[in-house]
């Protein structure tokens, strides 16, 4: 099986290239490969057919700083990094082994607000 996975150069996504490459072709996509915060790399990477995507990349970019306290630039960077970078990816990845949208994008953005706002009632 071919499986790419983003955010190898540490954490979870490393270990799960460590214990996957054992049985599994595995393709790493770290920050030297592709920056998720770069939206625009995003979109011009080169996908190959994959089996198998695995998101692991992530950014706590800004730490412990209250929502209301962020600047615009470092939520962009986080909501570039941890939400559309993984929806781009996985519409390659759907793109090299399906034909058709198993999702349409309207009923995608939906469901994120729901959670978004759900999270603010959290907070």
């Amino acid at each position: 099986m071919k499986i790419a996975i983003t955010g190898t150069s540490s954490g979870i996504g490393e270990e799960l290239s460590n214990q996957l490459s054992k049985n599994h072709k595995v393709v790493n996509i770290t920050r030297d490969s592709l920056d998720l915060c770069d939206i625009n790399a995003v979109t011009k990477y080169n996908f190959i057919q994959v089996d198998m995507l695995i998101n692991c990349a992530g950014t706590d970019q800004g730490g412990k700083i209250s929502f209301v306290d962020q600047d615009t630039n470092t939520i962009s960077n986080i909501l570039n990094t941890n939400l559309l970078s993984p929806i781009l990816l996985s519409q390659k990845a759907l793109k090299t082994v399906l034909s058709a949208a198993l999702i349409e994008a309207w009923a995608l953005s939906s469901g994120l607000l729901q959670g978004y706002f759900s999270s603010l009632l959290c907070a």
